[in-house]
């Protein structure tokens, strides 16, 4: 699935989530995503301390390292429809940063 297919889903669930909590302002939804936020970037590190045995209470699987990371990938997705950041732009303005920076240190300007 590509990132623009994920910021329509993103789309919808913040529709869905919004309509069941009901009147609530800007400000009181954006401190619910990135507590969400916050709350999968928690379960990421969790999940990779314990996939590679460290601080690991029992072992944890790839598969759900690998679910671990698409948690917190969708949660930061949303965030970020939420305050209409283009993250498609964003990620590909990163991308030629970075390319960039290594064809000068390359020395290929």
């Amino acid at each position: 699935m590509d990132l623009g297919a994920l910021q329509e889903k993103a789309n919808h669930e913040i529709r869905r989530f919004e309509s069941e909590l009901g009147d609530k302002d800007y400000d009181e939804m954006l401190f619910l995503y990135m507590s969400k936020v916050s709350e999968e970037i928690g379960n990421l590190a969790a999940g990779v301390l314990g996939r590679e045995g460290i601080q690991a209470e029992r072992p944890v699987t790839d598969s759900q390292v690998s679910t671990t990371f698409a948690d917190a990938l969708y949660s930061i997705i949303i965030l970020a429809q939420k305050m209409n950041v283009n993250l498609d732009r964003s990620m590909s303005e990163k991308i030629r940063r970075i390319e960039a920076e290594g064809a000068q240190e390359e020395g290929i300007s």
